[in-house]
């Protein structure tokens, strides 16, 4: 059985001294040329690791050999926001982009967002992150005016946290699509403190197209939010499938 080649993502200042790489996107830079798709970042703590883009890979991926960036098992956050590796650009309003089939992001921290870009990718999962995004969204995996039928992506068991911007917690669906009707799951998540909305989920389509999104929203907190929760369901042949989810106000139970 293939074994993913792991490389590590540590900056100077640790003590372990300098991994293979000090960024995560010089990492990237370097995997997506390669023939094997079964190419790990195992990141540690201590320096900044910078944003990426996970995009435009020679190799193809599948279940069995993917791209995975992940936190390394001694350096987890546990919940804290001072531990673990983080992404934390200063001065930057660049974001986490994640588009190839199959890729894992877990265990990681950062201050700009996460984005799974459906549109160039399925089967993705983002999970165990934490993220702030001052005049952004945190956690987004939505289209907008797409054909994408990209499904299986979910992100769980992560928090989003506001800022004194106007930001988003977790934006999912798809949003006046043209004929595509992508699927995503939001399990197990918490927004907090967000100016505009918690958690929003859009199904939605231009007139005479068919598309929307089946969007799954379970086991998630939303609180002191603008609105902790937001659907916007006008018209899309997706489904949104709303459980278990709680509120500072009554917007978990409104869909």
């Amino acid at each position: 059985m293939a074994r993913a080649n792991i490389k590590k993502i540590r900056g100077a200042a640790h003590p372990l001294g300098t991994g293979d790489f000090t960024t995560i996107q010089a990492w990237e830079d370097w995997a997506d040329g390669l023939s094997d798709p079964y190419q790990w970042a195992e990141c540690f703590q201590g320096v900044d690791l910078g944003t990426f883009t996970l995009s435009g890979w020679s190799s193809t991926t599948t279940p069995s050999g993917y791209p995975r960036i992940f936190a390394s098992s001694g350096e987890l956050h546990d919940g804290s926001l001072s531990k673990g590796p983080i992404i934390a650009p200063i001065g930057s309003t660049a974001l986490n982009t994640i588009g190839i089939n199959y890729a894992r992001v877990d265990g990681l921290g950062s201050t700009r967002g996460f984005e799974l870009n459906i549109n160039t990718g399925a089967n993705m999962i983002i999970e165990n992150c934490w993220a702030t995004s001052e005049d952004s969204t945190c956690f987004k995996a939505k289209s907008s005016v797409g054909s994408t039928a990209s499904s299986g992506n979910i992100i769980r068991n992560c928090i989003a946290i506001g800022t004194e911007g106007n930001d988003t917690g977790f934006e999912i669906g798809g949003d006046n699509m043209m004929g595509g009707k992508p699927g995503i799951k939001c399990l197990n998540n918490t927004a907090y403190g967000h100016k505009n909305v918690g958690i929003k989920v859009f199904n939605t389509k231009l007139p005479g197209f068919y598309g929307g999104a089946d969007s799954t929203i379970k086991n998630c907190i939303a609180m002191d939010c603008g609105s902790d929760f937001a659907y916007i369901d006008t018209g899309g042949n997706g489904t949104i499938d709303n459980e278990n989810n709680l509120s500072s106000d009554t917007t978990a139970s409104t869909y």
